[in-house]
């Protein structure tokens, strides 16, 4: 009996370490927004408090969506109130600044495609795009120069 005992302790500890383990590769990056300044919400006003008064402001095709341009960074906010912009939400990030670097790769503009590739190889690609992968709940995409360089990266939390 005692010998059953510790055989049963012994898978329940393998099981337990087997869960841990595989929750620990479920992320590169568990926030790409804090990484940018953006830890919490993503409300405009929260974008204003980081980045200050935006470059330029463009409106999109419908009232529902607006970008909001910074350098190296540009927000595209969608409308979740009547209230003017500030009351907008930050749907997705396009960053061409080579400051801000994701993960413990360090990956960024600038980072090379097979660098792209190795740390994303275990998450799921985005079927729509040339170079993009799904992050626990995040999307994210990498846009390449004429050297294979990342010179943009979208991020869209919770997907598109």
């Amino acid at each position: 009996m005692k010998k059953f005992m510790w055989i049963i302790g012994i898978l329940v500890l393998i099981v337990i370490i087997f869960i841990v383990v595989s929750n620990l590769n479920k992320y590169y990056v568990k926030n790409y927004f804090a990484v940018i300044g953006l830890p919490g919400s993503h409300l405009y006003s929260d974008v204003k408090s980081v980045y200050g008064e935006p470059k330029n402001i463009i409106p999109g095709g419908d009232d529902s969506y607006v970008t909001v341009q910074y350098d190296g960074i540009d927000f595209m906010l969608m409308a979740i109130r009547d209230n003017p912009i500030d009351g907008d939400l930050a749907c997705s990030a396009l960053v061409s600044s080579p400051e801000f670097r994701f993960g413990k790769n360090k990956i960024g503009v600038g980072s090379k495609r097979e660098e792209i590739e190795k740390t994303y190889m275990k998450f799921k690609r985005i079927k729509e795009a040339d170079c993009g992968f799904i992050d626990g709940l995040t999307w994210i995409e990498f846009c390449f120069d004429e050297n294979d360089q990342v010179n943009k990266i979208a991020i869209t939390p919770n997907g598109p």
